[in-house]
């Protein structure tokens, strides 16, 4: 997965694959509201996204922020993992079995299972 750069893209709730061979993106992945950051799990070839909720008053949302998990085999979305309110940026222990991450917050960090 060394020829693709991902990027967030908050305003449209998706990730975009870059192909750096290329110079061109060759995908969208929705991701859900507001990501953020993202790591690249290697161990299981996948992704975590952090999703920042937006809060408006034309839209309140107090659902919890979550974590959004894409496969990089097929490069689609499969899975959610809550996190907390106002995930930022996330950060991964280098071991070869990932079971547990951590998630930044304005205020706070939290550690989550991948159970």
């Amino acid at each position: 997965m060394s020829q693709y750069a991902f990027i967030t893209n908050t305003d449209s709730n998706t990730i975009s694959v870059v192909d750096l061979q290329l110079n061109e993106e060759v995908k969208r992945i929705p991701v859900g509201a507001t990501p953020r950051g993202l790591a690249i799990n290697p161990d299981n070839n996948t992704i975590l996204i952090t999703a920042f909720q937006r809060m408006m008053l034309t839209d309140i949302d107090l659902a919890y922020d979550r974590v959004s998990v894409v496969s990089l085999d097929n490069l689609t979305r499969v899975g959610d993992v809550p996190t907390g309110l106002g995930a930022c940026s996330l950060n991964i222990i280098d071991s070869e079995e990932i079971e547990e991450f951590f998630v930044n917050n304005p205020y706070y960090m939290n550690m989550v299972a991948m159970a």
